[in-house]
């Protein structure tokens, strides 16, 4: 039986070729949308890309006559103004109100900002809901000079409604207090920013399927479950995103509210690397711009280096249980830090007490690092439940450390007055 064979080959799908001028046509049939994106392009450019030349005058001994181009390059092959904030007395002081206040901020405001968030989503009155919406965004739309003017009145010593109360019952005085200046500072930006940060959460728990609610309530979840097991892995994501972003102008704050809030009482914790830059090259009788635009360069720099550790911790997480973790890790290892920092300034001076500082925050660092990694060998899960706990035990660790660091402190002190 002779089989017929089909010689009919199929076609072959041929790939498209452009034509000569096939792109320009489709430009000039898509001609509005590139209309359309043309204008923030040329904004990008010009506020962005352009101003990027600039970054020359922190390697150089910048002169005006000469310009940037013509100016000469300073020593320690360009690096000698970098060398030169670092050795700078106030350096460390400045360094550390500046990762103070970020740091305080950024564990404030995002909290906040979800528990609103929360709330919101769960109120059931639509005006209730609506108002309070209203009332939160207000103070986020009020100009920065303003707001803290608001501010000096309501803390003011004889006028002001919270600040005379202080000061009368508690001989507080909240606008001269360099240790309340962080928490004045971060407060106030949570009563301003704390509605308009609570927007991007709100959409997110918009997008929670009910479904998933139905299914919680017919199981029998609290309202406290579904906002564990249903919300809270919903919102996630769009955390983390504002951390990575947050992350990256750890180093940026803003200037703007934090110099009009100085006074010379509260300058030795408001004093941060911003104020210090714009103080350096704008407001000094001898202006130095090639100093003020290396500290600006190594803002940026540490805050690119951040964003890539943050992202790169952000990818590897699992789940909450290791977000728990990380976050009880930072906590301790704050809390050891400070306190470890008070014998050695007692026993060896400021400038050796600087390197033991540093050495005696790495060690608690590399031991809770090694903690995790043993963990992980030992094929240990660090359930949601092992790392809640740990994370409540956290301030007894740090309160235990703290004491035991006072009383070395006191020993040493009392020595010294012998």
């Amino acid at each position: 039986m002779i089989q017929k064979i089909d010689h009919k080959q199929k076609k072959k799908k041929k790939e498209p070729k452009y034509e000569k001028g096939s792109l320009a046509k489709y430009l000039k049939g898509h001609w509005q949308l590139y209309l359309m994106i043309l204008p923030p392009v040329i904004v990008l450019l010009i506020f962005a890309y352009g101003p990027m030349y600039g970054i020359l005058l922190a390697f150089k001994d910048y002169q005006v006559t000469l310009g940037i181009g013509g100016s000469p390059w300073t020593s320690n092959f360009g690096l000698n103004h970098f060398i030169r904030f670092f050795n700078n007395y106030n350096f460390v002081e400045v360094l550390r109100n500046t990762l103070v206040i970020s740091l305080y901020s950024m564990l404030v405001m995002m909290p906040c900002s979800i528990l609103l968030a929360l709330s919101l989503n769960y109120a059931k009155n639509a005006i209730f809901k609506k108002t309070v919406q209203m009332i939160t965004y207000c103070p986020y739309f009020i100009s920065t000079i303003v707001f803290v003017g608001i501010i000096n009145l309501m803390m003011d010593t004889r006028t002001g409604i919270i600040g005379k109360f202080f000061y009368d019952q508690f001989g507080i005085n909240i606008l001269g207090s360099s240790g309340l200046f962080p928490s004045l500072y971060v407060w106030s930006g949570v009563w301003q920013g704390v509605g308009f940060g609570a927007i991007i959460y709100i959409a997110a728990l918009a997008g929670v399927d009910m479904q998933q609610h139905e299914a919680a309530i017919i199981d029998g979840a609290t309202l406290l479950q579904r906002i564990r097991y249903v919300d809270l892995p919903a919102i996630l994501p769009t955390a983390v995103i504002m951390m990575i972003l947050n992350m990256g102008n750890i180093l940026n704050i803003g200037y703007e509210k934090i110099l009009a809030m100085q006074n010379q009482n509260n300058l030795t914790m408001s004093e941060v690397i911003p104020t210090y830059a714009y103080k350096v090259s704008l407001v000094s009788t001898f202006p130095d711009y090639s100093y003020s635009t290396a500290i600006g360069l190594f803002q940026s720099l540490v805050g690119l280096v951040l964003i890539l550790i943050t992202n790169k911790i952000a990818l590897g997480l699992a789940g909450i249980a290791e977000l728990l973790f990380l976050t009880l890790v930072a906590w301790v290892i704050s809390l050891i830090f400070g306190s470890m920092s008070i014998p050695p300034v007692f026993k060896f001076g400021a400038e050796k007490g600087r390197v033991l500082l540093l050495v005696s925050f790495l060690i608690p660092a590399a031991i809770c690092f090694g903690i995790y990694q043993l963990l992980a060998l030992l094929g240990i899960v660090l359930t949601d439940h092992i790392a809640f706990i740990l994370l409540c035990c956290s301030p007894l660790l740090a309160l235990v450390w703290c004491y035991v660091m006072y009383q070395i402190s006191y020993r040493i002190f009392e020595r010294q007055e012998l």
